[in-house]
């Protein structure tokens, strides 16, 4: 959830990242500055948590997130 995190991450050589309860921490905003920071790397996010059909594609239309998910995607049964 932090740049500290992300650079670990990265000196790690992990590249795809899932970043939980983005849409509770910042939302799409953090993924905005993310990728001017990062978006010359490889580096990309899965943001989960607070994800919904309402805003699904504000996350997806940015190149520095590969996906998203919540639990809402599932049949609880």
């Amino acid at each position: 959830m932090t740049l500290c995190d992300v650079e670990l991450a990265l000196s790690l050589c992990c590249t795809l990242l899932i970043f939980y309860l983005a849409g509770v921490a910042v939302g799409v905003s953090i993924f905005k500055a993310l990728s001017g920071s990062y978006g010359h790397t490889s580096v990309r996010f899965i943001p989960t948590g607070a994800i919904s059909p309402g805003n699904l594609k504000a996350y997806l239309k940015l190149p520095i997130v590969s996906a998203i998910g919540g639990s809402w995607m599932m049949d609880r049964n």
